[in-house]
């Protein structure tokens, strides 16, 4: 009996860990990757980088993490992204912080699919 628990106990955290590791890949390739307004596919050139859909439908990319700017009307927000390869960017009242500084992304930083 008390094997079979441990064997019961051992199949859930096997799947929970299987699960939160899927989900977790599945957004890290979200943000590395992303679809144009066309379906066309196009990836940071960075590993480490962003790929984000600006307010034209273009696929634009940064060395780091992005943040949509929250400051402006709805279609004219643009992106905030950190300068550093894989570093961060968060909003803040004043304005974006992102590690290394902010800067817009490219389309140039991306590479086609």
């Amino acid at each position: 009996m008390r094997s079979a628990l441990r064997g019961h106990r051992l199949v859930q955290i096997v799947l929970v860990t299987t699960i939160a590791c899927s989900a977790n890949a599945a957004r890290a390739a979200g943000d590395h990757c992303q679809a144009d307004a066309l379906g066309k596919w196009y990836c940071a050139s960075d590993p480490r980088g962003t790929a984000v859909v600006d307010k034209l439908g273009r696929v634009v990319c940064a060395p780091g993490g992005c943040v949509m700017q929250d400051d402006r009307k709805q279609d004219e927000r643009d992106w905030a992204c950190s300068s550093t390869p894989g570093g961060t960017a968060a909003t803040a009242p004043e304005r974006p912080v992102c590690e290394g500084g902010c800067r817009p992304p490219e389309a140039t930083q991306c590479k086609k699919l």
